[in-house]
């Protein structure tokens, strides 16, 4: 078995979670930005040693909108930082 089989499923199921976390809605619900920021993490290692570059891409765009929810649900509250909404 390869080294990049498992990022993959990693990738998959932390995605998933995520989701799920997420569409819960309730107060622990901002770990869900967490555990995609994990998936993308998994999915681009896996990109790159697939040479998959497209997924690369994907995930780094996705990870920028990850960035900005950590920021607004973890950073700015530490800080007291007005979230603008």
């Amino acid at each position: 078995m390869n080294s990049y089989y498992l990022l993959d499923w990693i990738g998959a199921v932390t995605a998933l979670i995520g989701t799920y976390v997420l569409a819960f809605n309730v107060s622990w619900s901002r770990w869900g930005w967490v555990v995609y920021f994990l998936s993308n993490l998994a999915w681009i290692s896996y990109g790159v040693m697939v040479e998959t570059w497209s997924i690369v891409f994907m995930q780094l765009g996705f990870m920028g909108g990850v960035l900005l929810a950590i920021y607004k649900h973890f950073i700015s509250r530490i800080w007291k930082i007005p979230s603008g909404s």
